[in-house]
C-alpha cells in the first residue's frame, strides 16, 4: 500500500485521534471508514450512472466534494454536466 500525506488543522487531527481512541480504533482505520462512507459508495453510484471507470468516478466525486463546478479532463465526456459539475476537455 502506498503512503499518502495530508495536511490538516492540528485541532482537527487531535479530535480525530480522540474519536479513534473512544472507538478503540486506529486513526488509519477511522480514516479508511470515512473514505468508504464518503467517497466509495458515491463513486460506485457515479460509475453506475455514467459508465465511468473506478478511478474516473473517484476523481468526479472528489471534485464534487470539494465544491468544484468545473472539472478539466481529457478523458471524460466534454460538456457533460454531472450533479452540477461541468466536464471540460481543455484540449478541444
Amino acid at each position: 500500500m502506498k503512503n499518502i500525506t495530508f495536511t490538516a488543522d492540528e485541532d482537527l487531527i487531535r479530535k480525530a485521534r480522540e474519536k479513534a481512541r473512544r472507538e478503540h480504533r486506529s486513526l488509519n482505520k477511522l480514516f479508511r471508514r470515512w473514505l468508504e462512507e464518503s467517497f466509495f459508495s458515491e463513486a460506485l453510484s457515479v460509475g453506475l450512472e455514467t459508465g465511468y471507470r473506478w478511478y474516473d468516478s473517484l476523481v468526479v466525486v472528489s471534485a464534487l466534494k470539494s465544491g468544484s463546478t468545473i472539472l478539466y479532463s481529457e478523458d471524460l465526456e466534454h460538456g457533460r454536466v454531472l450533479r452540477g459539475l461541468r466536464i471540460i476537455n481543455p484540449f478541444l
